[in-house]
């Protein structure tokens, strides 16, 4: 929720501040850069009085954000290990559960077309008391020490009697995944986190005139597909393999960029759809990734902080390009989004292939 409570109240903060659109995307830099270090805050964050010191703010908010991610990632990899697929997945689903709701608590608080007074501290007052309430509960797993021992026992796979196939050594074997898994992860991560950002400001800018309102219910829908998407993953996920449920969500996001690219300013309804279908793509690629390389190799809480600062990296670069272009030419959210899902098919794909020639020399002896 945390994360997803600026993007539905992004038009009436840009009037609050009097700032362009240029000028406020780089919140979304700012607060990436803290997202790559750690620490939080959210009630602050209407309240604050101009443009630098909501920028301030949201880079702490970024830091906690992501020390929460890597430790949550890797607490429950660590947990379950090689059968982490499903698990890690309903902890997703738990995070979309958030996306869902915080356009709904923050669409009685905007203003309509940033006119009028907004009542938008509101929705950053109910998201602080609800984060302060969810932390109490893993503080008490730390205090009480509930898990201390892995929940599934570890029977060492191939990969882990043998990181090293074609006689190469197992550092090398690590190394490669590891980057691999980090390129499909930059790529992605800052298509997802600044498309999920942008898309309120990306529909009341086309020649639609969608409101802010209508836009942050639009923004609901799509996370409502996101959100009941990643809940039928985790079941899903035990039926099929990881590398299927990703190609399948490739093509749903390919299908969805081609359809709003097509209708962005002429169909409402065809927007709609097409956002339903990015919020169904988005679903479960995260967590699969990371799901498919602990099939592979351990994921410790260096190589877990490795892909979280992968993530961030590009989820500071997209929203300067963005906030640069957008303005002029909204659909260059949708080019932007159309590169990156070819790049990170292909450099999953990588990947896939990479361990797909480690098995077969493993297990043919070589």
């Amino acid at each position: 929720m945390t994360f997803n409570v600026i993007p539905p109240t992004f038009n009436d903060l840009q009037t609050l501040f009097n700032v362009s659109l240029e000028e406020m995307s780089s919140v979304y830099t700012f607060r990436s850069s803290g997202y790559l270090f750690g620490a939080i805050t959210v009630v602050s964050l209407p309240y604050c009085t101009n443009i630098t010191q909501f920028c301030a703010v949201v880079v702490v908010n970024g830091i906690s954000s992501g020390g929460s991610d890597v430790g949550t990632n890797v607490w429950l990899l660590n947990l379950f290990k090689e059968k982490s697929g499903p698990y890690i997945q309903a902890l997703y689903f738990c995070f979309a559960i958030g996306t869902f709701i915080i356009p709904l608590l923050s669409a009685p608080f905007l203003s309509e077309n940033n006119d009028g007074v907004s009542q938008v501290h509101y929705t950053f007052l109910i998201t602080g008391l609800i984060v302060l309430i969810s932390s109490l509960f893993i503080f008490a797993f730390f205090l009480k020490g509930l898990i201390k021992e892995p929940l599934i026992d570890r029977t060492k796979s191939w990969f882990s009697r043998t990181l090293c196939t074609f006689h190469r050594p197992k550092d090398n074997y690590t190394v490669v995944v590891v980057a691999l898994a980090s390129i499909s992860i930059l790529i992605y991560s800052g298509f997802e986190i600044s498309y999920m950002q942008f898309m309120p400001t990306l529909v009341t800018k086309s020649k639609l005139n969608v409101s802010n309102t209508d836009a942050a219910y639009m923004n609901s829908a799509m996370n409502l597909a996101y959100t009941c998407f990643r809940g039928l993953s985790a079941i899903i996920n035990m039926k099929i393999s990881t590398e299927m449920l990703l190609y399948f969500d490739f093509a749903v996001l390919l299908m969805a960029t081609i359809i709003l690219l097509i209708f962005i300013n002429t169909s409402w309804l065809m927007v709609l759809i097409g956002n339903i279908f990015m919020g169904v793509g988005f679903a479960s690629i995260f967590p699969s990734i990371l799901a498919f390389v602990e099939k592979h190799m351990p994921v410790t809480n260096f190589i877990g902080s490795i892909f979280t600062f992968s993530g961030g990296v590009m989820a500071i670069v997209y929203p300067r390009l963005i906030g640069k272009y957008i303005e002029n030419d909204s659909s260059f959210v949708l080019y932007l989004s159309l590169a990156s899902v070819v790049l990170t098919t292909l450099s999953f794909t990588s990947i896939y292939i990479f361990a797909t020639k480690c098995k077969r020399g493993e297990e043919s002896g070589l």
